[in-house]
């Protein structure tokens, strides 16, 4: 067992902004996620929420 955290680099939000990010830019990517990151610590967007728009939106590209 290591001490070092352990970070996934493929899932929907990975992948969601990966194509985000290669078709938009990464700094509108960053933005993005910022964003629905900042909605869910408010409390206005679950994560399930969050990785619905971002699929939808990366799809749409």
């Amino acid at each position: 067992m290591t001490d070092s955290p352990q970070f996934q680099t493929h899932g929907p939000i990975n992948d969601a902004v990966e194509i985000i990010g290669e078709r938009r830019g990464w700094g509108i990517a960053c933005g993005i996620l910022q964003a629905h990151l900042e909605l869910i610590a408010e409390g206005k967007e679950t994560i399930g929420e969050a990785i619905e728009r971002l699929g939808q939106f990366a799809s749409s590209l």
